[in-house]
């Protein structure tokens, strides 16, 4: 096959995704263009693809699923029949369920062939204690071994269609969608500079007050918390900060990413 160029395509809110699709496209060697999905107002863009792209497209996992903004994330995107694509998410050290193949599954609708995919582990956006530190230095090492292994998998062969279906390890049918009964909230001590507002990925708080967030829009990503420059977004919700607990009490045991190719 010939490849021109590898294009990243990602959701990333706390840049977990975007780090390791960097490192496996510097693998490849190949020139790279990134088209970064994370902002709501980039989902109305429209993007193409052409079977001389080699497509890395990623997302982080929640509650084992891809986040709810799929159909969001893919109403732009459009690829030419059998464009040679890479799936990757990132998850924090619990368990990616059935989010790989629900991804793959998802780029397949648009026209992708998937030659490859993988499982990345990074540190996990709500409890910061698990996975802390990830994607790491052996992190990286791996993500940059899985990108020359594409670009070995992509000189071997004339055409894609001289490939077997990718097969990806995954759970179906996909867990339930769970409701967001909270979202996060807002200390008295915030002084309303907007940039929570300005940098949520689904436009889930109100710019006109900055302490208003729509709990149904919300997808509990943690930028705006990770980001408030004063400190000032966190959860209270009780059994919330109960799971929480019980991810740092239970997934402590370093997990290990997995490739498929």
């Amino acid at each position: 096959m010939q490849i021109k160029c590898v294009k990243l395509v990602y959701f990333s809110p706390t840049g977990n995704v975007r780090r390791t699709l960097r490192k496996i496209a510097a693998g490849t060697g190949w020139e790279t263009v990134e088209y970064d999905l994370t902002s709501f107002d980039a989902r109305w863009q429209k993007y193409m693809f052409s079977a001389e792209d080699l497509v890395l497209i990623g997302m982080p996992v929640y509650y084992g699923r891809i986040p709810a903004i799929s159909e969001e994330f893919f109403r732009g995107i459009r690829a030419a029949e059998n464009t040679p694509a890479v799936f990757v998410v990132s998850y924090g050290n619990r368990d990616y369920e059935g989010a790989l193949l629900e991804l793959k599954q998802k780029c397949e609708q648009k026209g992708f062939a998937g030659i490859a995919a993988a499982a990345f582990i990074g540190e996990h956006s709500c409890c910061p204690r698990v996975a802390a530190g990830r994607p790491d230095a052996l992190d990286e090492e791996k993500a940059l071994f899985f990108g020359r292994e594409i670009r070995k998998k992509v000189a071997d062969v004339a055409d894609i269609s001289m490939l077997k279906n990718l097969q990806v390890k995954g759970k179906y049918p996909y867990r339930k969608s769970k409701e967001r009964p909270v979202c996060p909230v807002t200390a008295d001590h915030c002084d309303s500079c907007g940039l929570c507002s300005r940098e949520c990925p689904v436009s889930a708080i109100n710019p006109a007050d900055p302490k208003e967030t729509d709990p149904f829009r919300c997808l509990i990503c943690f930028r705006c918390i990770r980001n408030c420059p004063n400190g000032a977004k966190y959860i209270e919700n009780d059994k919330f900060n109960n799971l929480i607990a019980e991810l740092e009490k239970n997934c402590t045991v370093r997990k290990e990413p997995e490739i498929f190719i």
